[in-house]
């Protein structure tokens, strides 16, 4: 909490608080002020299921939110960063270590088309092992710029002292499989 006070404090985070519900309109009226007003260009929504989560067709509403905010980040220069939740994968589930894939993304042919990066964080969070259960793989599913960086990943390892991620540089064993297995050491 010391580190959000620090941000309030310093006007560097501004955080909408919806009371449980959400509707889309009222984050992009929310977003169009704080960037007007506040200058702010960076944006994070988590999570954006909530956002449709209401609505009586899921995909249909998340398809219109997504086509919204892409064009709200063609009208104003803002980089919005959407969480979203997955889809029970069939095999492996995510957090016994499954791999993350773009269509795990709930709404995700909306989300794979608007979105020009999307990223899947993997953890097998069951696993014994504790550097295993501690690691986790960032992998990119896509990278509409240049495509060089699809399918790349690099691990992560969380810092019990400081609560961070960090680029962790061995290559810690990931159900059977080692990390960056499919490419190369260095990350994007």
């Amino acid at each position: 909490m010391e580190g959000l006070d620090k941000f309030e404090e310093e006007d560097g985070l501004f955080m909408y608080d919806h009371f449980g519900s959400a509707d889309y309109d009222n984050v992009e009226d929310f977003i169009r002020y704080l960037y007007h007003t506040e200058g702010v260009q960076i944006f994070y929504v988590d999570h954006l299921t909530a956002l449709a989560a209401q609505e009586d067709d899921e995909r249909k509403a998340l398809e219109t939110i997504m086509a919204r905010l892409g064009g709200i980040v063609k009208e104003l220069p803002i980089w919005v960063c959407l969480i979203s939740h997955l889809a029970t994968p069939d095999g492996k589930p995510h957090e016994e270590g499954g791999r993350v894939m773009i269509r795990h993304f709930k709404g995700s042919r909306s989300i794979g088309y608007w979105c020009h990066h999307m990223y899947g964080l993997e953890r097998d969070q069951q696993n014994e092992d504790e550097d295993i259960r501690t690691t986790t793989v960032f992998r990119c599913l896509k990278d509409r710029v240049t495509g060089q960086s699809t399918g790349k990943t690099f691990n992560l390892g969380y810092d019990h002292d400081t609560g961070k991620l960090l680029e962790r540089a061995d290559n810690v064993a990931y159900g059977g499989h080692p990390f960056g297995d499919d490419s190369e050491d260095t990350p994007f």
